[in-house]
């Protein structure tokens, strides 16, 4: 069809024209509802979700910032957001004349001037369901026929970053992006702009409107945390397996389900982070990964989980005093959270001690009861430089003792380990995550946040150079006296 050749670019008003009006007194050439802040239907199904979520970005300036941030869509001009978006007419045109009719969940368009100048397709699932690769592959030839150049989709999938699709899909021969969200995700962002951090809602009718919005998602019972590991009814097996000698073969698939499962919990636990830690400012936590997409991260971790028995994470949280790495042992059925804290390099062993000292000082002090809970489980490693020499290990006690022995060994920083042995919590898939949880977040709340970061000082010159102009070369004073 000649009449829609690309979204962009078209005249809203055409655009509109088109909702209400048939073309060459034929078929409408699209079908969209306004979306609405309270909308008409069930309370919590996939279509009021959705309407409650594009109005909030529609009605409360910083919350479109915010989420416009997280997909690169354009902030200048007037966003319009629509449901149940069909264009029927396009089903007569060559390349889709033999295809299925597809409907958006959403579509959001920014226009100036005029004209529609970026816009969005979106898909949105509800409670356990989840993104499909036949229609996200029927989305991305429409996008690219209407020239939208983004596809979001939302659902109680977890992904470490909106890049990371929770799906495969070929998007070569389309000049766009996949993006995907949790709606946990989403919660996150608003909940965000509702706390003093420097990220606050200016307008007041605006700040009410998205407290309002909160307070209904946080109730719809489609939204969901990542609260156990898929695997359920095999899980006390599977840890049984990969405790012992050799695993099975079999349970190839098995292990695959238990890292996708670390992936969403990862994320989520990033969320926890995240907004434990956006008080003062807006906080979020990243996960560093060397993997370009889900599919081949949970390829390569679950041969690591079959080689090593273990799971790894390390988040980046920003300006901390390092990055937090997390293991799960099934053979020991423990768990791991450690940083590693740089001691200045121009000290002794007694005054690098010294500089660590004062911060778990800081942290006793503060929360003297949360100390005491954690305090067995934290041992203070410290690896030599000299491969010669062995460890430093010592317990968080032992440090703080007055007969402490200072290490013979020299060195430039500290591990603080912390070990708990997971016994019964291991056997089950969501005692399991429970413990993870809230022994990070205890971990980083108790001890990890009152340390501060080493930075070495701008040398200093002990003489001002000046110009010897006979031969062109610098000489300092004390030389020419």
């Amino acid at each position: 069809m000649s009449k829609i050749k690309s979204l962009l670019g078209m005249g809203f008003d055409e655009f509109c024209k088109m909702i209400e009006e048939p073309i060459d007194g034929e078929d409408i050439a699209i079908v969209a509802k306004p979306s609405r802040l309270i909308p008409i239907g069930k309370k919590d199904d996939e279509m009021a979700m959705t309407s409650v979520f594009l109005s909030a970005l529609k009605l409360v300036k910083e919350f479109r910032y915010l989420f416009s941030d997280q997909v690169d869509l354009s902030k200048k001009g007037n966003l319009y957001c629509y449901t149940e978006v069909e264009f029927p007419f396009l089903y007569k045109t060559p390349e889709l004349k033999n295809e299925e009719k597809s409907r958006f969940d959403g579509l959001t368009l920014v226009v100036g001037g005029g004209k529609i100048k970026d816009a969005c397709i979106f898909e949105m699932k509800y409670g356990s369901a989840k993104i499909e690769k036949e229609q996200i592959e029927k989305y991305i030839k429409l996008a690219k026929i209407l020239g939208i150049q983004k596809i979001i989709s939302v659902s109680n999938q977890f992904v470490t970053k909106p890049t990371d699709y929770p799906v495969p899909i070929n998007t070569k021969k389309w000049n766009g992006q996949l993006y995907h969200f949790s709606w946990s995700y989403v919660v996150f962002l608003a909940q965000i702009l509702l706390r003093k951090n420097g990220t606050d809602i200016e307008d007041i009718d605006q700040q009410n409107i998205m407290d309002e919005v909160v307070r209904y998602l946080q109730d719809c019972d489609g939204i969901k945390h990542f609260d156990s590991m898929k695997t359920t009814e095999k899980w006390h097996t599977l840890v049984n397996d990969l405790a012992s000698i050799y695993v099975k073969p079999e349970y190839k698939k098995d292990r695959e389900d238990i890292v996708e499962s670390w992936i969403q919990e990862e994320k989520d636990l990033a969320l926890k982070l995240s907004y434990l830690l956006s008080g003062k400012k807006f906080t979020p936590i990243k996960i560093k990964t060397k993997y370009k997409n889900i599919p081949e991260r949970i390829e390569k971790e679950s041969e690591q989980l079959k080689e090593k028995r273990a799971l790894f994470s390390i988040y980046d949280i920003p300006d901390a005093v390092s990055p937090m790495s997390i293991k799960v042992d099934f053979r020991a059925r423990s768990f791991f959270v450690t940083m590693s804290v740089d001691v200045p390099n121009d000290k002794t062993a007694k005054g690098k001690i010294g500089f660590i000292k004062k911060y778990v000082k800081k942290a006793k002090e503060v929360n003297e009861e949360g100390f005491k809970g954690i305090q067995d489980y934290i041992e203070c490693i410290i690896t030599p430089k000299s491969k010669k020499d062995e460890a430093w290990k010592k317990t968080i006690k032992e440090l703080m003792s007055e007969s402490l022995e200072l290490p013979k060994i020299d060195f430039n920083n500290i591990g603080f380990t912390m070990h708990v042995v997971l016994d019964k919590e291991m056997l089950s898939p969501s005692k399991f995550i429970d413990a993870i949880e809230k022994w990070v977040q205890d971990y980083y709340s108790i001890l990890m946040q009152y340390f501060e970061k080493w930075t070495p000082q701008t040398p200093k010159a002990d003489t001002k150079p000046v110009l010897k102009l006979n031969d062109n070369t610098l000489e300092t004073k004390k030389d020419m006296d």
